[in-house]
């Protein structure tokens, strides 16, 4: 085929495609190292948006978990509602607490915690009852202190019960 061109022309002839072929391999090696590099690029970004949901999703999972626990924290540090509401329990249990005085108050970070210390007498199923009621209640209510002493008096014989009871509430509000 180019055996009728002089041996010059012949050449550069030769050479223009050599150098044309050359330069063609090196630009069309740039533009799939681009587009190489532009796929991980791509399939990086893509597992790290996966990533990001799936904490985005962990995330809202764990607020909605904390905006029900605020929910049973108590709405005040005052300790009266809880008095009522543990005399209700104890009645809807079959006995009266003898006794509720007010106990320590801690401060944890964000959170205190106000304690009552309550005495009553009754018998075990009694105790047995208010003990669920107050592990039920929609409030975070902690026993603590739980004390059990064999009780008679006159006629009656039951169990005399002191135990600490605490609830928490949020200081920077709900």
């Amino acid at each position: 085929m180019l055996d009728h061109l002089p041996p010059k022309t012949k050449n550069k002839v030769i050479m223009t495609v050599l150098l044309s072929t050359i330069v063609g391999g090196i630009l069309g090696n740039i533009y799939i190292q681009a587009r190489l590099k532009e796929i991980a690029k791509l399939k990086y970004e893509k597992e790290n948006h996966s990533k990001k949901d799936g904490l985005l999703r962990e995330l809202n999972s764990s607020e909605k978990r904390l905006i029900d626990y605020r929910k049973r924290l108590a709405e005040t540090k005052e300790v009266s509602w809880l008095i009522e509401e543990l005399n209700r329990m104890a009645s809807e249990s079959g006995f009266t607490l003898t006794e509720a005085n007010p106990g320590m108050t801690e401060t944890k970070g964000d959170y205190e915690k106000a304690s009552l210390n309550v005495e009553a007498t009754c018998d075990y199923h009694q105790l047995g009852d208010f003990v669920s009621r107050i592990e039920n209640s929609t409030r975070f209510i902690k026993i603590s202190n739980l004390q059990l002493e064999k009780w008679a008096g006159g006629q009656e014989v039951g169990t005399k019960l002191s135990m600490t009871v605490s609830i928490f509430y949020s200081k920077v509000g709900l």
